[in-house]
C-alpha cells in the first residue's frame, strides 16, 4: 500500500478531556479543572470571587474562599460538575451569567464554537490569598459595519478581522484599526461588509495576537485569509491555552 500523500491529524472533539491546570469558559458557567483544583489545594474552598483588572480586560482573577457564598458578598458557590459538593471529583464550577453581562471579552469567548478556544491555563497570583488568574484571548468582541469604519476612534489600536459580502473572513490585521482596515480594503479592491475587533494598549501586543489568530485560522482552514499574504512577525510565543507566555 502506497503511503505517499497521506497526512494524519489528531482526532479531537468537543467533549475531549483537557489536560493541565485549566479553566474552561462555558456558556453558563466557569469550570475549574481537577488538575488545577488539586495542584493549588483548592478542593475544600466553598466559594469564589471574580477579580477584575481595570487596566487590562484580558486578565481575569479568581479569589477562592473557605466561607460559603451565603456569608460572603459578591461571591459564587463552587460546586462539582453535577451541581453537588458531595461528588468525589475535584472539578469545580461556578455560575458566570452575571459576569458575562458586564464583560464583553468573556461573553465573546463563551460563545466560541470550539471548546479549545475556551480553555485557559490557571496561573498563581498569590497562594497565600488564594488568588489565581487566567489570561484571556482577544476574541473580536466589538463589531461594526465596514461602511461605518470611520466611527471607530482613529487612535484605537487592536487586532481585527474583516468579512466580505459573503460573510467570509478575508483579512486579519493589527495596529490602528480604522486606518489599517481602510488600507486593506483599498489594496484588495474588494467590498468589505463588516469588521470585528479587540482593543489593546499597544501595537506590539496587537501584532502578537495577529500572529496568534493567523495560526488559529490556518489550523481551521488550511491557509491564511484571502488577503493575508504572509503571517504577522513572530515576536514571542502566544499559547493556544492561556494566552501569552
Amino acid at each position: 500500500m502506497a503511503t505517499q500523500g497521506i497526512k494524519f491529524e489528531t482526532f479531537t472533539h468537543d467533549r475531549m478531556r483537557q489536560n493541565g491546570k485549566t479553566v474552561i469558559v462555558n456558556e453558563r458557567n466557569i469550570c475549574f479543572g481537577a488538575s488545577a483544583i488539586r495542584s493549588y489545594d483548592l478542593e475544600n474552598k466553598k466559594s469564589v470571587q471574580f477579580q477584575i483588572d481595570p487596566n487590562n480586560p484580558y486578565i481575569l482573577g479568581f479569589k477562592f474562599h473557605d466561607s460559603s457564598h451565603k456569608d460572603l458578598e459578591d461571591s459564587y458557590k463552587l460546586v462539582t460538575a453535577n451541581g453537588s459538593r458531595k461528588d468525589r471529583t475535584a472539578t469545580r464550577q461556578c455560575s458566570s451569567a452575571a459576569l458575562y453581562r458586564q464583560h464583553k471579552q468573556l461573553k465573546s469567548i463563551s460563545e466560541a464554537e470550539l471548546k479549545s478556544e475556551r480553555v485557559f491555563l490557571l496561573k498563581e497570583f498569590s497562594k497565600k490569598d488564594s488568588i489565581y488568574y487566567i489570561e484571556l484571548t482577544p476574541s473580536f468582541e466589538y463589531s461594526a459595519e465596514f461602511s461605518e469604519i470611520r466611527m471607530v476612534p482613529k487612535d484605537a489600536i487592536g487586532v481585527y478581522r474583516i468579512y466580505d459580502k459573503h460573510e467570509q473572513i478575508v483579512y486579519i490585521g493589527s495596529g490602528y484599526i480604522s486606518s489599517r482596515a481602510i488600507d486593506a480594503q483599498r489594496r484588495s479592491n474588494d467590498q468589505f461588509k463588516f469588521i470585528e475587533y479587540s482593543l489593546l494598549d499597544n501595537a506590539e501586543k496587537a501584532m502578537e495576537w495577529e500572529r496568534f489568530h493567523h495560526e488559529r485560522f490556518v489550523e481551521k482552514n488550511g491557509d491564511l485569509p484571502k488577503y493575508n499574504k504572509i503571517y504577522a512577525p513572530k515576536k514571542r510565543n502566544v499559547s493556544q491555552i492561556g494566552g501569552s507566555r
